[in-house]
């Protein structure tokens, strides 16, 4: 119809368009350095009062930017060293491209990267100082899709699947959670192929992640759980499936010794990844871990889509001090190094000092400072 017709010369129009003024949703002074209308979603590149460059969607959602550079990277660098071999890698969502430009400084043949939204793609040249100017890297082919379309075209085996943070609550975002969407990543990767699901904690409630975790376990028989970085305001975690067997093998010193030496220091420096500990520490725990986390929670599908109703209500409910509680909730089931790393007295150190380290920022956070104070 001529209405129809109207709309889709509309969005055309605005997917063009660089419109100003635009609110930050932060704090302090910012100034839209640009905006972009599309037909899903308006996507913005702000500068805030500290003069860093950070990219929302929809005003209100924060999809990282220079402030977030250090979380990003390890977002990338930490599967790639796990699984110290990748020659192909698929990363689904783009965002800054910050996450994309650590995995292109590993040793790999081919990278394809999905992003839904066409408004973000037409921001990554503003992050050249952080995301390595990833469009020159001819090995990289970034393509404006939904990662879940991308892979039922691809006939492609790949080495490490990336699931960059995705907001569940966003429109047809859930289906990347799904029993079907993750059947779909088990089926392309290759032999001995790793896949890397990030989780927004700080964006999960502790019903939203059972329901997360319950339809990882019913894809892959087995998984090791990491933290991505020590810290409780956005807290991020990692679903680790594939690779090698066991966490064991996945954390074991020797190897990780192997792997870290392979590459340049200075890669390895920026985001604090240069010893076996560093990647040890994080460890949350495997299978158990998992099933205690899921509880009795209901896998979630395209046709019975839990997670899409869950986080949605999570989301009006708001978010604000979520992240904390999501990881007191995780510390608290926390495992053991021993179940990794057996006799080793140095990393289970290591790894014990991270948790009273986590504890104490959490005690700040929550007033608790003579608690804090202990900790620290």
């Amino acid at each position: 119809s001529w209405a129809t017709g109207l709309i889709l010369i509309a969005g055309l129009l605005l997917s063009r368009a660089d419109l100003k003024p635009w609110t930050s949703h932060g704090d302090g002074e910012a100034e839209a350095v640009r905006v972009v209308w599309g037909p899903t979603a308006a996507s913005a590149v702000v500068r805030d009062g500290a003069g860093k460059l950070r990219l929302f969607v929809d005003r209100h959602h924060g999809m990282g930017g220079e402030r977030g550079v250090f979380i990003e990277r390890r977002q990338g660098h930490i599967p790639m060293l796990l699984h110290g071999e990748a020659r192909s890698v698929l990363v689904v969502g783009v965002g800054t491209g910050n996450t994309i430009g650590a995995i292109l400084r590993h040793d790999l043949e081919t990278l394809e990267a999905a992003e839904s939204l066409g408004s973000v793609l037409k921001m990554i040249d503003l992050f050249e100082a952080t995301n390595m100017r990833l469009w020159r890297d001819e090995r990289a082919r970034i393509v404006q899709t939904d990662g879940h379309a991308l892979l039922r075209r691809s006939r492609a085996q790949y080495d490490v699947i990336v699931s960059d943070l995705v907001h569940p609550w966003r429109g047809g975002a859930a289906g990347l959670y799904t029993v079907d969407h993750l059947r779909l990543v088990r089926s392309r990767l290759s032999p001995g192929g790793l896949f890397c699901f990030w989780l927004p904690l700080h964006e999960l409630s502790d019903d939203d992640l059972a329901i997360v975790v319950a339809t990882f376990l019913e894809v892959f028989d087995d998984g090791t759980a990491l933290l991505g970085h020590l810290g409780w305001r956005q807290p991020i975690m990692a679903l680790i499936a594939g690779g090698p067997r066991d966490g064991r093998v996945l954390l074991d010193r020797d190897r990780l010794l192997s792997l870290l030496g392979e590459m340049p220091a200075s890669v390895l420096s920026e985001t604090d990844l240069e010893q076996p500990e560093d990647l040890q520490s994080l460890y949350l725990g495997g299978r158990g871990f998992l099933e205690e986390l899921a509880r009795d929670a209901p896998v979630t599908t395209w046709d019975r889509p839990f997670l899409a109703y869950r986080s949605a209500t999570t989301w009006w409910r708001g978010t604000e001090h979520l992240g904390e509680r999501s990881l007191s909730a995780v510390l608290a089931k926390r495992r053991d190094l021993d179940e990794v790393v057996g006799d080793d007295e140095n990393a289970k150190r290591r790894h014990e000092a991270v948790a009273i380290l986590l504890r104490a920022e959490l005690a700040e956070a929550a007033g608790e400072l003579q608690e804090a104070e202990q900790g620290y």
